[in-house]
Protein backbone atom coordinates (compact mmCIF):
# COMPACT_ATOMS: atom_id res chain seq x y z
CA UNK A 1 0.00 0.00 0.00
CA UNK A 2 2.83 2.44 0.83
CA UNK A 3 4.54 1.83 -2.53
CA UNK A 4 1.35 2.86 -4.28
CA UNK A 5 1.19 6.15 -2.31
CA UNK A 6 4.85 6.82 -3.07
CA UNK A 7 4.30 6.21 -6.78
CA UNK A 8 1.33 8.59 -6.87
CA UNK A 9 3.34 11.21 -4.94
CA UNK A 10 6.21 10.93 -7.41
CA UNK A 11 3.78 11.30 -10.34
CA UNK A 12 2.29 14.44 -8.77
CA UNK A 13 5.75 15.99 -8.24
CA UNK A 14 6.78 15.11 -11.81
CA UNK A 15 3.55 16.60 -13.20
CA UNK A 16 4.09 19.80 -11.17
CA UNK A 17 7.66 20.16 -12.46
CA UNK A 18 6.53 19.63 -16.07
CA UNK A 19 3.62 22.04 -15.68
CA UNK A 20 5.83 24.75 -14.16
CA UNK A 21 8.30 24.36 -17.06
CA UNK A 22 5.55 24.89 -19.63
CA UNK A 23 4.11 27.84 -17.68
CA UNK A 24 7.58 29.42 -17.44
CA UNK A 25 8.28 28.75 -21.12
CA UNK A 26 5.00 30.51 -22.00
CA UNK A 27 5.63 33.62 -19.87
CA UNK A 28 9.41 33.92 -20.27
CA UNK A 29 10.31 36.99 -22.27
CA UNK A 30 13.12 37.05 -24.80
CA UNK A 31 16.34 38.68 -23.61
CA UNK A 32 17.80 41.25 -25.99
CA UNK A 33 21.34 42.11 -27.02
CA UNK A 34 21.84 45.50 -28.65
CA UNK A 35 24.84 47.41 -29.86
CA UNK A 36 25.19 50.35 -27.48
CA UNK A 37 28.08 51.99 -29.32
CA UNK A 38 30.61 51.44 -32.07
CA UNK A 39 33.56 53.70 -32.67
CA UNK A 40 36.89 53.39 -34.41
CA UNK A 41 40.56 54.11 -33.74
CA UNK A 42 43.29 54.18 -36.37
CA UNK A 43 46.17 52.12 -34.96
CA UNK A 44 48.51 52.05 -37.98
CA UNK A 45 48.52 53.91 -41.29
CA UNK A 46 50.61 54.30 -44.41
CA UNK A 47 50.97 57.25 -46.73
CA UNK A 48 49.96 56.68 -50.37
CA UNK A 49 50.51 59.59 -52.70
CA UNK A 50 50.40 61.98 -49.77
CA UNK A 51 47.18 60.52 -48.34
CA UNK A 52 47.21 58.71 -44.99
CA UNK A 53 45.47 55.35 -45.39
CA UNK A 54 44.69 53.27 -42.27
CA UNK A 55 46.11 49.74 -42.34
CA UNK A 56 44.94 48.69 -38.90
CA UNK A 57 41.73 49.97 -37.33
CA UNK A 58 40.25 48.82 -34.05
CA UNK A 59 36.54 49.04 -33.34
CA UNK A 60 35.69 49.36 -29.63
CA UNK A 61 32.22 47.84 -29.34
CA UNK A 62 29.86 48.15 -26.41
CA UNK A 63 26.98 45.65 -26.28
CA UNK A 64 24.08 45.87 -23.88
CA UNK A 65 22.26 42.72 -22.77
CA UNK A 66 18.84 43.10 -21.16
CA UNK A 67 17.07 40.45 -19.11
CA UNK A 68 13.31 41.21 -18.86
CA UNK A 69 12.60 38.04 -16.87
CA UNK A 70 12.01 37.42 -13.16
CA UNK A 71 15.09 35.20 -12.81
CA UNK A 72 18.76 35.76 -13.66
CA UNK A 73 20.19 34.43 -16.94
CA UNK A 74 23.73 33.81 -18.16
CA UNK A 75 25.30 35.05 -21.37
CA UNK A 76 27.37 32.02 -22.38
CA UNK A 77 29.07 33.64 -25.39
CA UNK A 78 28.59 36.09 -28.24
CA UNK A 79 30.19 35.96 -31.68
CA UNK A 80 29.94 38.78 -34.19
CA UNK A 81 31.32 40.23 -37.41
CA UNK A 82 32.03 43.86 -38.23
CA UNK A 83 31.59 45.26 -41.74
CA UNK A 84 32.82 48.60 -43.09
CA UNK A 85 30.90 49.79 -46.17
CA UNK A 86 29.83 46.20 -46.81
CA UNK A 87 33.35 44.76 -46.49
CA UNK A 88 34.00 42.39 -43.59
CA UNK A 89 36.80 44.06 -41.64
CA UNK A 90 36.90 41.97 -38.49
CA UNK A 91 35.19 39.74 -36.01
CA UNK A 92 35.10 39.24 -32.30
CA UNK A 93 33.65 37.30 -29.45
CA UNK A 94 32.75 37.54 -25.81
CA UNK A 95 33.24 34.54 -23.58
CA UNK A 96 31.09 34.04 -20.53
CA UNK A 97 29.45 33.19 -18.45
CA UNK A 98 28.25 36.69 -17.67
CA UNK A 99 25.38 36.77 -15.19
CA UNK A 100 22.56 39.18 -16.07
CA UNK A 101 20.30 39.75 -13.05
CA UNK A 102 16.51 39.72 -13.40
CA UNK A 103 15.10 42.92 -14.89
CA UNK A 104 18.54 44.47 -15.40
CA UNK A 105 20.90 45.54 -18.18
CA UNK A 106 24.55 44.57 -18.42
CA UNK A 107 27.11 46.38 -20.58
CA UNK A 108 29.74 44.23 -22.27
CA UNK A 109 32.87 45.86 -23.69
CA UNK A 110 34.93 44.29 -26.47
CA UNK A 111 37.28 45.35 -29.24
CA UNK A 112 37.59 44.19 -32.83
CA UNK A 113 40.85 44.45 -34.74
CA UNK A 114 40.92 44.47 -38.52
CA UNK A 115 43.36 42.91 -40.92
CA UNK A 116 45.56 45.19 -43.01
CA UNK A 117 43.91 44.20 -46.32
CA UNK A 118 40.34 44.72 -45.23
CA UNK A 119 41.29 47.89 -43.35
CA UNK A 120 42.87 49.41 -46.45
CA UNK A 121 39.98 48.35 -48.67
CA UNK A 122 37.35 49.78 -46.29
CA UNK A 123 39.38 52.99 -45.80
CA UNK A 124 39.74 53.56 -49.55
CA UNK A 125 36.02 52.94 -50.00
CA UNK A 126 35.22 55.33 -47.12
CA UNK A 127 37.50 57.99 -48.66
CA UNK A 128 35.72 57.68 -52.03
CA UNK A 129 32.19 57.71 -50.56
CA UNK A 130 32.84 60.15 -47.74
CA UNK A 131 31.19 57.77 -45.30
CA UNK A 132 32.11 54.75 -43.20
CA UNK A 133 28.97 52.70 -42.70
CA UNK A 134 29.74 50.14 -40.01
CA UNK A 135 27.47 47.15 -39.47
CA UNK A 136 27.86 44.69 -36.66
CA UNK A 137 25.88 41.47 -36.60
CA UNK A 138 26.15 38.44 -34.44
CA UNK A 139 24.53 35.93 -32.15
CA UNK A 140 24.53 35.77 -28.38
CA UNK A 141 24.10 32.39 -26.72
CA UNK A 142 22.05 32.85 -23.54
CA UNK A 143 21.37 30.19 -20.92
CA UNK A 144 17.82 30.63 -19.64
CA UNK A 145 17.07 28.53 -16.54
CA UNK A 146 14.63 25.65 -17.11
CA UNK A 147 14.78 26.25 -20.87
CA UNK A 148 18.45 25.91 -21.78
CA UNK A 149 20.90 27.70 -24.07
CA UNK A 150 19.22 29.65 -26.85
CA UNK A 151 20.63 31.86 -29.66
CA UNK A 152 19.64 35.55 -29.78
CA UNK A 153 20.72 37.45 -32.92
CA UNK A 154 21.65 41.14 -32.88
CA UNK A 155 22.53 43.70 -35.56
CA UNK A 156 23.08 47.44 -35.91
CA UNK A 157 24.35 49.90 -38.53
CA UNK A 158 25.97 53.29 -38.01
CA UNK A 159 27.82 55.77 -40.22
CA UNK A 160 30.88 56.59 -38.11
CA UNK A 161 31.94 59.58 -40.20
CA UNK A 162 28.50 61.24 -40.11
CA UNK A 163 27.11 60.00 -36.77
CA UNK A 164 30.39 60.30 -34.87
Amino acid sequence: MKKWHMGVGLLIVLAAVCASYYVYEGVARQPTVEVKSISYKVVDKISLFGIDVPTNITFPVSLEAYNPNIIAINLVSADYKVYGNGIQVGYGSIEGPVKIPAGERKTLETEVKTSAGSGIQAAIDAFKKGSLEVRIEGTAMIDVPFIGVRPFPFSQEKDLLKDG
